[in-house]
């Protein structure tokens, strides 16, 4: 992984690769956006499951919480 430095003041880019805590850090958000998705995607089986056991539309529902 590289960083790219840009100086506004020269104009003049340059990359620098990542150091060690860098990519730990990339790595921990990596790990935190995959358990995000992955959270999202069964919150979306729970609620389809649910809206099934109820015999309900998304749309149903919606109206009885409003």
């Amino acid at each position: 992984m590289i960083e790219k430095i840009y100086d506004v003041a020269t104009g003049e880019t340059t990359e620098v690769p990542y150091n060690a805590k860098q990519k730990a850090e990339v790595a921990k958000n990596d790990l935190l956006i995959q358990e995000r998705e992955q959270q999202k995607i069964a919150d979306s089986v729970a609620k389809a499951a649910l809206l099934t056991r109820l015999g309900i539309t998304d749309e149903e529902a919606k109206l009885l919480l409003s």
